[in-house]
């Protein structure tokens, strides 16, 4: 008899879901595949180099964690750590570097680009690449650039949990 490395399962596999197996792989896509837009906004920064999952989270307290949109149109970027980046009043041309209390901001919209679950997910150099490029058209002044990154960064996210909760549901 030859060993097998393979470990039989108790859990739910793939051939109990045919339906959702469509969705799944679909949601796959939005995981990997760039929308043009999002590629042309990516061409105007230079590809870095290749980062491990440690090189990642040593940089990551300086790295975009997410955007949110006040009530009064400004944007908020911050960091894992909800620490203020930057906050871009609607309506001026740049940003503005600080780091206030921003207690009392009323959120309309806006989300994380990453958790640290995702990273593996979406590669921790696409994601490093990604998430300077979108601090760079902030740094830029860049709003058309950065908010076409923003809604890439929290589409997919978004597509990446729920692929995860869609793996996590029992079969019915």
């Amino acid at each position: 008899m030859e060993a097998s490395n393979v470990v039989p399962s108790s859990g739910p596999s793939w051939e109990h879901r045919p339906r959702l197996l469509g969705k799944l792989l679909l949601d796959v896509a939005k995981l990997v595949r760039r929308p043009r837009k999002v590629q042309q906004a990516l061409r105007r920064f230079p590809t870095g180099r290749s980062l491990s999952v440690d090189e990642f989270n040593r940089q990551k307290l300086r790295l975009p964690f997410g955007v949110w949109i006040a009530d009064n149109g400004a944007a908020y970027l911050f960091n894992p750590e909800f620490e203020l980046l930057s906050i871009w009043p609607a309506g001026a041309k740049m940003p503005e570097w600080c780091d206030l209390n921003w207690s009392n901001v009323i959120v309309q919209e806006g989300g994380v680009f990453y958790d640290y679950r995702s990273i593996h997910d979406m590669g921790p150099s696409n994601l490093h690449y990604e998430l300077e490029a979108l601090l760079g058209a902030w740094e830029m002044g860049d709003r058309t650039t950065a908010k076409v990154l923003q809604e890439w960064l929290v589409s997919r996210h978004v597509a990446c949990q729920e692929l995860i909760r869609a793996c996590q549901k029992e079969p019915t």
